[in-house]
């Protein structure tokens, strides 16, 4: 805390900080826990506003807070119900004002939340607008992994271009762009497809050269995949890639670090964030974390049904909806050709999703968003504009 203070010597700064680690957790077996400021009550509720509300641990968790141990020198802010600790206090650290709170704001009510943060910045005027483009409740990306056909598909080859085809029709009826990241060596074998991609305005991005985990690989391989990737996509459709989603989501810190010296814009990965956001990386890269919230392979692993995943797609947009969130949405042309079942889904879903009030983006068009909201101009210059090729309304 010392050393960021220090970094601000002309003082008149205010820090937040939010205790994870402080005395034990409160103990309650209530739903909600109060808070006490300035005689007003707060009740914050047992999940955060922007917790994904479709997981079992999320529909019973219960929301955990902590009481703070003020110094001789703090001042008490708020307690914890009937003066059972400190939930919110503050202090003086040189010319620097530290609020500490002893429970995430997430699980404020908005309008209780305007209150803490105007009490914590009493000159400035807050104004909670989430992070979407006008109008919009919430932001889905259509994302598609073009990779080998299932090893026990007796069509192979046909139900990957099935898939793929239906894919295709299906957005340009409902007039949206996609991604499809396709696999390097694979890519040859469907090379009109790929420049049919391109052509009707979607985003072309990598998916590896040979499908291999990166979490797996050293880091001499994960620049090869990398690379032999970028040569092939740009072999089959002149275009220089932007983004890149690992084999089974399965990361690692060599593929961040790659992927930031070479100038990509996203990195797509199963990911519980409400929003994208920066990878931390000290490369000078900017990397963009885009999450993905869910994909068709509850066909392969839970031999789901087509209504069973329509539903899961349908509960993922209108969570992000309720949340005021971003998602992306994956698919794999591999699964969704095995059956034409599969592929009416996918129509079905497509014509729902054109019925609700959000934002389609391809990966590309959504990192650049961001980007361009979080980033100055002078920062954003940094990145290879030769390789910004999303598709703009």
């Amino acid at each position: 805390m010392n050393q960021l203070v220090e970094a601000f010597p002309a003082g008149g700064i205010k820090i937040l900080c939010v205790e994870e680690v402080a005395l034990p957790p409160l103990r309650t077996r209530s739903w909600r826990r109060r808070i006490t400021m300035n005689n007003r009550t707060f009740c914050l509720s047992r999940r955060g506003r922007h917790a994904r509300r479709n997981s079992m641990r999320g529909r019973f968790a219960f929301s955990l807070g902590h009481r703070l141990r003020p110094t001789p020198t703090s001042t008490v802010i708020a307690q914890w119900g009937e003066k059972r600790g400190v939930a919110l206090l503050k202090d003086k650290i040189g010319s620097a004002e530290v609020w500490r709170a002893g429970f995430s704001l997430d699980r404020l009510a908005p309008a209780h939340l305007i209150e803490i943060v105007a009490a914590i910045a009493a000159d400035v005027r807050p104004v909670l607008k989430p992070p979407l483009p006008e109008g919009r409740q919430a932001v889905v990306m259509l994302i598609h992994d073009v990779e080998e056909a299932l090893p026990d598909d007796p069509r192979g080859l046909l139900s990957v271009r099935r898939g793929t085809e239906a894919c295709l029709e299906a957005e340009a009826r409902q007039g949206f762009r996609a991604t499809y990241n396709l696999v390097g060596d694979f890519g040859p074998m469907i090379g009109d497809l790929g420049r049919r991609m391109v052509a009707e305005g979607h985003e072309v991005a990598s998916h590896g050269l040979s499908h291999r985990v990166m979490a797996d690989l050293s880091e001499a391989d994960v620049r090869s995949e990398v690379k032999g990737s970028e040569d092939r996509i740009r072999g089959i459709t002149g275009i220089e890639i932007q983004g890149f989603r690992s084999p089974r989501s399965r990361w690692s810190g060599s593929l961040l670090k790659v992927l930031s010296e070479k100038g990509y814009l996203w990195n797509a990965e199963a990911d519980d964030s409400p929003y994208p956001y920066p990878i931390p990386l000290d490369d000078a890269g900017r990397v963009i974390r885009l999450p993905v919230a869910a994909d068709d392979w509850d066909f392969v692993k839970r031999n789901a049904s087509p209504r069973a995943v329509l539903k899961l797609w349908q509960r993922e947009v209108r969570s992000a909806m309720e949340r005021g969130a971003w998602i992306a949405l994956g698919s794999h042309p591999s699964v969704l050709g095995v059956h034409p079942e599969r592929t009416e889904t996918f129509r079905d879903f497509l014509a729902w999703l054109a019925d609700q009030e959000v934002k389609i983006m391809t990966a590309g068009e959504g990192a650049a968003w961001w980007r361009s909201r979080t980033w100055d101009q002078n920062s954003a210059t940094s990145f290879p504009r030769n390789q910004i090729r999303a598709n703009r309304e």
